[in-house]
């Protein structure tokens, strides 16, 4: 249940006000929502890129380190969606951002975790990012990041509209200059932009647990939705802010 205050709207038992970025870890700040509140989450974490196998490089987050042992982080990120299927309305959607990565020569895969969990796999979307970190020969330079669409086992889908459809399941977009963003890992605004367009109805719920600097509030915003958000850094929350600050709405055309 929610309700109105001065013009602001609350969730009904822990007050967490809807149209705010919130300087808490994801767990606790899901844990703060109620039941079936949250129409849509978009969202990308960490992807755990530790320096092991020589092949990666180490993500310099502000106040996380991006480097522990692979059953922990999978095991955190079935826990991550464990508490999602509590907040997420039964018609609800998440757009999980993620990739294939490799350690000790093996690809590892998040399809590995999220069978594990209790969502259909709507959709497995790839991002051609046209460009990629790799400067040696092990394998094929990788170019691609994931995006998966996600529904409660239990949903009877719907059809999207054939203006969305026909964007096709491989998205071709530039990532965000990461220098620009002030953030090591910034999704573009288009990637949120098309998640939010497949989905039906007006001033809906969008979280994004990992806010980073901000994307998905931001255009959840310009698209005249409601949203929340959770990060541990204070930087990023700060970033996430200004970010929503310089947003026109009024100016933003579907």
């Amino acid at each position: 249940m929610q309700y109105s205050c001065n013009g602001c709207t609350a969730f009904s038992f822990y007050m967490l006000e809807l149209n705010k970025i919130y300087l808490l870890d994801c767990i606790e700040g899901i844990r703060q929502l109620d039941d079936k509140s949250i129409d849509c989450v978009v969202t990308s974490p960490p992807y755990n890129k530790h320096n092991q196998t020589g092949e990666n490089t180490n993500m310099k987050y502000d106040k996380y380190s991006d480097d522990i042992s692979e059953e922990e982080y999978q095991a955190g990120q079935i826990e991550l969606f464990n508490e999602l299927h509590r907040v997420l309305k039964d018609d609800g959607h998440i757009f999980y951002n993620h990739k294939n990565r490799y350690e000790l020569g093996n690809l590892i895969s998040p399809l590995y975790w999220l069978s594990k969990t209790d969502y259909n796999i709507r959709e497995e979307i790839i991002w051609n990012r046209q460009l990629t970190a790799n400067t040696r020969g092990w394998r094929f330079w990788t170019v691609d990041e994931r995006i998966y669409w996600l529904q409660k086992k239990s949903l009877k889908q719907q059809e999207i509209k054939n203006t969305v459809a026909s964007m096709t399941n491989i998205w071709t977009i530039s990532p965000k200059n990461n220098k620009e963003s002030g953030h090591p890992c910034a999704y573009p605004e288009e990637i949120v932009r098309r998640c939010l367009l497949a989905l039906d109805g007006e001033n809906l719920t969008i979280l994004d647990p990992y806010i980073g600097s901000g994307t998905t509030a931001k255009v959840a915003k310009e698209l005249g939705h409601n949203y929340i958000g959770f990060d541990i850094s204070e930087n990023y929350v700060k970033l996430a802010n200004e970010a929503l600050e310089n947003c026109n709405v009024e100016d933003f055309l579907i």
